[in-house]
């Protein structure tokens, strides 16, 4: 659960501080990480990097 939280965005982390609230049960919690989870590993491999790392390049359109 500790590695799928850390994998979430910050707009994630936004969403679930919010949806915390909300949650009755930790089964509840972990459903919402699994659904989270799914989105994120959606990502191209770039945007993984980019999220892990911060914007690693940028090239100017000319």
């Amino acid at each position: 659960m500790e590695a799928q939280i850390r994998g979430l965005s910050l707009e994630q982390i936004e969403l679930l501080g919010e949806a915390l609230l909300e949650f009755g049960s930790l089964a509840e919690l972990k459903a919402w990480l699994t659904e989270h989870s799914r989105i994120s590993n959606r990502l191209l491999p770039l945007q993984r990097l980019e999220k892990t790392f911060g914007i690693l390049y940028r090239a100017k359109s000319v």
